[in-house]
């Protein structure tokens, strides 16, 4: 009798322990997919960091590519009024580009062109409105977009594709 007992008392053992290892065997295979789930969302998150750091490289080369080409003209601006004096060091004289729409603008160089930003018109009214010279016709046109917010006295930041434009003064002054 006592052996049935004991064997009786580990069945019974044997089948908590089963009970137990099930239980612990559902608890990790919910951990485990929880960690599969984290995992995901971090390689995730790593692909879109590599992606980022790939494109800001490349943006990089293609500045560093830009200031390696030769600029053979340097452009001064005469302060606030409309006028752009252009040095060539080729030639090693001055010209005086003609006079462009507004005044207090910004400039910059986009694709090689000269660009200005914002400005004054001649009866003071604040400009969002963007000029390119155009060297075959010696005039400024206004061949891209405005800016979303009218302002003069900015300041421009030439990249290879694109301008940046900060600060300035709205029409409120």
């Amino acid at each position: 009798r006592k052996l049935e007992d004991a064997e009786h008392c580990h069945s019974v053992e044997v089948e908590q322990l089963i009970l137990k290892l099930a239980d612990t065997k559902d608890t990790l295979s919910s951990r485990v997919g929880e960690v599969e789930a984290e995992l995901r969302a971090a390689q995730q998150q790593i692909s879109i960091k590599e992606s980022l750091v790939s494109w800001i490289i490349g943006s990089l080369h293609e500045q560093l590519n830009h200031l390696r080409k030769p600029h053979t003209e340097q452009v001064l601006i005469g302060g606030l009024n409309e006028f752009i004096h252009q040095y060539s060091p080729n030639e090693d004289k001055w010209s005086t580009l003609p006079p462009t729409p507004v005044f207090a603008f910004g400039m910059g160089e986009l694709n090689e062109q000269l660009v200005i930003v914002g400005g004054c018109s001649i009866q003071n009214v604040v400009t969002a409105k963007a000029h390119m010279f155009e060297t075959s016709s010696q005039e400024w046109v206004e061949s891209m977009p405005p800016m979303p917010t009218p302002c003069s006295n900015v300041a421009v930041f030439s990249q290879p594709s694109c301008l940046t434009v900060v600060g300035g003064i709205d029409q409120r002054g």
